[in-house]
């Protein structure tokens, strides 16, 4: 009998959760956010990923209280990996949960861990610390394996239990004891990889290709523009043959794609290996918002004297569509970068969770918001196409400007001749 416990209820544990609770199975929701777990138990989901309907009739046994997960022998670790101002890997909270395991363990318990991580560490960091604290043999007295979070917030095509899932345990009987759990909450293929480094390798490559392929389009973005050419209508034409593969360019943030490179960059690096096309992909994608910062410089400067003073609203700052998440959003580095060239800027966006940034924010108050010399479209939430390319006119100046990153109004007709429309 598996009596589960989902350690840290974010984006991926709460759905983690949630999807052993929908199918009948006993499941520990642990987290040390108090506040997050009140919320939680009101049906409330503050990231905005579930709704209060998909919280409605849950059996999640949500506690803050480490003793309590001594009543569970199946544990999933599911908790963010950033990494710190000097992009290494920040696993501080990780091996925080592994004290916090190693008071608890018994004999038989199984660890899975979910949280991206650079290939290797679960066995060169987590199992020794698992070992010390408990003072057990892994292997023999408990037994972990690795099984990669596959989630993307904003997608509801794709979850825990329609969604392939690769699973690895340290040998072959862990293996087989992570497949039987699994399959009581994942309704889709599990994937059985050889190793725990396979597992972690995975899953950090499923990100490092999107942000490879982004950066060749940013770059590639930056080339048409000295060109005159829309790579709009670039990617539309190249995307007419069989084998095209759909990226497009934008801004690289959230807490998987901008980050995950860095793992492997770290192990690499320790292990004497260049990797020289992921270190400049990083590169390319961190630096986009520069480009388009001096894409709306030159282009207003066509128009007026100089730019200090003018108004510009940034429309989104969570770090993609649809999400209320702003971790590593690159509308950040917009804002310094065009408030350091001496714009007013304003920011606007119905989703996002605003906490700590000193930045004119409001949510989407659209009717008090002043007419604007220019917007930049960051994100394509609905809700900004739902305003429209005529409302959105209706709130700049005369020879204004909008910077359309993601391309929303790309194929939609200008109300006026004298606004200047540029998208990648």
């Amino acid at each position: 009998m598996y009596q589960f416990a989902v350690i840290g209820l974010g984006y991926v544990g709460l759905r983690t959760a949630l999807a052993l609770s929908g199918h009948k199975q006993f499941v520990i929701g642990y987290d040390v956010n108090k506040e997050r777990l009140s919320e939680l138990a009101c049906n409330y989901d503050c990231n905005l990923d579930r709704s209060e309907a998909q919280l409605e009739g849950h059996t999640i046994q949500l506690t803050d209280d480490s003793n309590r997960l001594k009543d569970a022998n199946f544990y999933i670790v599911d908790i963010g990996t950033p990494v710190n101002e000097f992009y290494v890997p920040d696993m501080s909270v990780l091996k925080i949960v592994c004290k916090t395991l190693g008071s608890v363990l018994k004999a038989k318990d199984v660890i899975v861990f979910e949280s991206t991580v650079y290939p290797g560490a679960t066995e060169e960091i987590f199992i020794p610390l698992l070992e010390q604290v408990s003072q057990l043999k892994c292997g023999v007295d408990f037994f972990v394996g690795y099984s990669p979070e596959r989630i993307v917030p904003g997608d509801e095509a794709h979850d825990i239990v329609n969604t392939p899932k690769i699973i690895a345990g340290q040998d072959a009987a862990t293996l087989k004891i992570i497949e039987k759990a699994y399959a009581l909450f994942v309704d889709s293929k599990l994937v059985s990889v050889s190793c725990i480094k396979a597992a972690e390798a995975a899953k950090v490559l499923e990100n490092i290709q999107r942000d490879v392929n982004i950066a060749l389009m940013n770059e590639y973005t930056t080339v048409m523009d000295r060109l005159n050419v829309s790579m709009s209508e670039v990617l539309m034409a190249a995307g007419t043959k069989w084998n095209f593969l759909p990226f497009r360019p934008g801004l690289v943030g959230g807490h998987c794609i901008s980050v995950d490179p860095y793992y492997l960059i770290y192990k690499a690096r320790g292990l004497h290996v260049d990797t020289d096309l992921i270190n400049s992909a990083r590169k390319v994608n961190e630096n986009f918002t520069q480009f388009i910062s001096n894409k709306l410089v030159s282009t207003l400067m066509t128009q007026y004297p100089k730019v200090s003073n003018l108004n510009v609203t940034i429309l989104g700052l969570s770090y993609k569509k649809n999400v209320s998440d702003t971790r590593n959003s690159l509308s950040f580095h917009l804002v310094s970068q065009l408030t350091e060239k001496g714009f007013n800027v304003t920011c606007c966006d119905p989703l996002a969770l605003i906490k700590e940034h000193s930045i004119d924010f409001q949510r989407l108050d659209w009717e008090s918001l002043p007419k604007q010399q220019a917007f930049v479209i960051a994100v394509d939430h609905d809700d900004f196409k739902e305003i429209g390319i005529d409302g959105i006119c209706e709130k700049l100046l005369p020879y204004g400007m909008i910077l359309d990153i993601p391309g929303l109004f790309y194929q939609s007709r200008l109300p006026r001749n004298d606004i200047t429309y540029w998208s990648v």
